[in-house]
């Protein structure tokens, strides 16, 4: 079996195995700077879309290394453009609470977007928050067609995270089927 050094170092195959090794560098912080060279080198060689979203996820949130909210923003930018579910939903935390300010500022409505986006490619995170923003946002509906759509999109969402795992959804599963859930008990 050949390594990678031995075949075309642009496979896709390739350019996964160089992306868990920069995982493990980074996120174990075992040296963070070889791990960022590799991400970067591979987003840039490879147009490997995780390998952008991570490198935007270390600079943004300093892992290791100096803060950088414009570079890290702008490569998670680059792989939201490639349809890359995992950079929809690291934008749309971004908007949703401001935290690359003054690059990407607090604007729920575009927050919503990315999780929209998101959630339509089962991104289960952003399914999650996307009926969170859903169920914040009732409030705000002007006919009961609305509240009853944006309800049971909430719903379709929470059940979807929770059949996958999520935690936080099942809980919320759990209060609207015991009747405690703010969803049951809109009029």
């Amino acid at each position: 079996m050949k390594t990678c050094r031995e075949k075309n170092e642009n496979e896709k195959g390739c350019a996964n195995e160089r992306f868990a090794l920069a995982t493990a560098l980074v996120f174990n912080n075992m040296d963070v700077t070889e791990g960022l060279d590799i991400f970067k080198s591979n987003a840039v060689d490879n147009q490997h879309p995780d390998s952008m979203t991570a490198v935007g996820v270390v600079l943004v949130e300093g892992l290791g290394c100096d803060e950088d909210p414009k570079e890290g923003s702008d490569w998670l930018v680059m792989a939201s453009s490639l349809d890359h579910s995992q950079a929809d939903y690291e934008l749309a935390c971004l908007f949703y609470a401001g935290s690359a300010a003054p690059y990407i500022e607090e604007n729920l409505d575009v927050a919503k977007s990315f999780f929209e986006k998101s959630a339509a490619k089962k991104h289960i995170c952003g399914s999650y928050m996307l009926a969170d923003v859903l169920v914040e946002d009732l409030h705000k509906k002007e006919t009961k067609d609305e509240i009853f759509n944006d309800t049971a999109a909430a719903i379709d969402l929470f059940v979807f995270a929770a059949d996958n795992g999520h935690r936080f959804s099942r809980q919320q599963v759990i209060m609207i089927l015991e009747g405690r859930h703010p969803l049951v008990k809109i009029n």
